[in-house]
This record gives C-alpha cells, sequence and structure tokens, in this order.
C-alpha cells in the first residue's frame, strides 16, 4: 500500500500502522517503511509482514522548489511476496504525486501554463529512464491529470525510440476522464469534495512484464477496456475502492454501496476528509513455486525394455 499526503511524518507513518493493526478483524502484521521527508508532499509505503519481504527504498528522483524541477521526490519501493527469492519476483512500487499548482508558478487551471507543464513532465521521464532498475514494477500516482492525452502522462505509458520503461494502464481505459459521466465507474476524486466523484486522478500503471500473462502478471486482460455499465467486471481485479459507479458528481454512495457497503463506504469518506480520494487496487498472479531438496537424473537408460515396458 502506498500512500500520498501533505501533511505525512515519521509519526504520522507509525500512526497510521498503528490504526491498520488495531482495525476490527485486522491480521495486525502492518509495518510502515521508513519514512523519508521530501519537499512538499511525501509519501509512504506499507506492507503485511506475513505476506511480503521489503527489500528497500530508494529515491529515484529529488524534488525542489525550483520552477525547471520537479516539486516533489519519487520514491521507489521494493518488496518480494513471502516465500519467493527469485529476482523475477521482485516488485518495484514508484510512488509519486504530481503536482497541481505551485506557489511560484499561479495558474487559472491545472492543466495549463508550460513551466506548470514542464515540472510534471520531468517525473515520468524521470521514472522511464530509472525503470530497467527493477523490470517488474507498477506506478502508483496521483496524477492530477484530466485527460490521458496529456503529454505528461503520455510520457509515461506512450510508445517511443526506448520502449523499456514503458508503463501500461491494466484497463484500457484512456480518454478524457474529468467530469465524463462515461468514466464514472473508474474516477477516484472527490468522495466528498464539492464537485464530487468526478475524476480519474489515482491510477495504478504496470509495467509490461506484469501485463504479459507470464509469472508474476496482473489478474485481469488488459487488453479489454473497463466496463462502462457495472464495477464488478469479470475481466478485471482493478478497481477503484468504493465506487460502485452511482456517485457521478456527488458524495460517495454510502446507503446501498454495492462494492463495499455502508461501513467501509463511510470510512472512506471519513479519511478523504473533503479533500481526498478513493484507493485504487487490483490483483497480480503469482507464479509457481519450485523447490527440488534432490537432484533427479533424466539420462537415458542405455537398457533395451522389454515387451512390456514398450
Amino acid at each position: 500500500m502506498s500512500l500520498s499526503a501533505r501533511s505525512f511524518s515519521a509519526t504520522g507513518v507509525a500512526s497510521f500502522a498503528n490504526a491498520l493493526n488495531t482495525a476490527p478483524g485486522s491480521p495486525g502484521d502492518w509495518v510502515g517503511a521508513t519514512f523519508i521527508d521530501g519537499p512538499d508532499t511525501d509519501s509512504a509505503f506499507f506492507y503485511r509482514s506475513s505476506r511480503v519481504t521489503f527489500l528497500g527504498q530508494t529515491v529515484i528522483a529529488l524534488g525542489s522548489t525550483s520552477s525547471s524541477n520537479q516539486p516533489r521526490h519519487t520514491i521507489r519501493y521494493d518488496f518480494r511476496p513471502v516465500g519467493y527469492s527469485s529476482t523475477q519476483a521482485t516488485i518495484g512500487a514508484y510512488s509519486v504525486h504530481m503536482n497541481r499548482l505551485h506557489p511560484q508558478i499561479p495558474e487559472p487551471t491545472p492543466e495549463s501554463g508550460p513551466a506548470h507543464r514542464q515540472r510534471r513532465r520531468h517525473r515520468h521521464k524521470r521514472t522511464r529512464q530509472h525503470f530497467p532498475a527493477v523490470p517488474t514494477s507498477l506506478s502508483i500516482r496521483d496524477f492530477n491529470i484530466q485527460t490521458s492525452s496529456q503529454a505528461a502522462y503520455q510520457e509515461l505509458v506512450g510508445s517511443q525510440l526506448n520502449n523499456s520503461g514503458r508503463f501500461f494502464d491494466p484497463i484500457s481505459t484512456p480518454g478524457s476522464w474529468n467530469n465524463n459521466g462515461a468514466f464514472r465507474i473508474v474516477h477516484t476524486q472527490d468522495p466528498i469534495g464539492a464537485g464530487g466523484m468526478d475524476d480519474r486522478h489515482d491510477q495504478i500503471l504496470l509495467s509490461a512484464t506484469l501485463i504479459d500473462g507470464v509469472g508474476l502478471t496482473y489478474q485481469g486482460n488488459p487488453s479489454i477496456p473497463y466496463s462502462t455499465t457495472t464495477w464488478n467486471d469479470a475481466n478485471h481485479s482493478y478497481r477503484a475502492w468504493g465506487n460502485d459507479g452511482t456517485s457521478f458528481d456527488t458524495t460517495l454512495k454510502v446507503v446501498g454501496n454495492t462494492m463495499v457497503g455502508p461501513a467501509i463506504a463511510q470510512a472512506l469518506i471519513n479519511c478523504a476528509n473533503g479533500a481526498g480520494h478513493l484507493p485504487v487496487v487490483l490483483n497480480l498472479l503469482l507464479p509457481a513455486e519450485i523447490e527440488a531438496s534432490t537432484t533427479i537424473d533424466f539420462r537415458r537408460s542405455t537398457s533395451t525394455p522389454s515387451p512390456m515396458q514398450r
């Protein structure tokens, strides 16, 4: 689980991990990765120690206040499912919160201004250049992007001369997401804000190695666009958690929420606190584990088989 917020701190990470561990029915094995204090907005990573071996974290791009640089760190968290030792089972999760507006660059909308757009594009370019360090990767982001045609988004998902660092939308759902009812089932912002649920700001993108159907791979069919009529799409495990598709341009539905029920729906609203987003989840299928304690000799026998053996 990766989170991004302006108010994170080491104390906040410890408090959130404690909340996870003391929640009713919790397995009690949640751990927060070491907090890295960055400029503007911070990231945090939480995992279950019984399910995941945490391998470490790396700041792959530094944020700064310079108008020619990205304002926030990009951090990669590396982990591996428990029971797997192969590097091919290692997953790198790139966590980043795209800048919306910058105090030194006042703009009327989050889409305008060449300097603002360039700061957003820097982040994805650096992720793509760094990507081969962990070929099996997730890109977990609050994109603050309203359309898939924007240059910053295409920097990450578009085809280039070198495609080794390219990421893919596992639900194959490009378009102009903002305030568009056709995308209401994949909207993540805002469960209680003034505008209601009207934007697909939050996404998990996958590397090519996670959508090829081999080994560690996405549970779903990335060649099929997500349903526009039901959240319970059998072709995908990807979900905008809590959004059952009935809350377009309004507060997230609580009573009668068919995805998570009223208790969880209300908890999501409480966590959003009037200016938040819904989490995004998906399933990955693990490859079979193979372990052999002895050596088996498959050399052909030189003896002549009997008629019965034939």
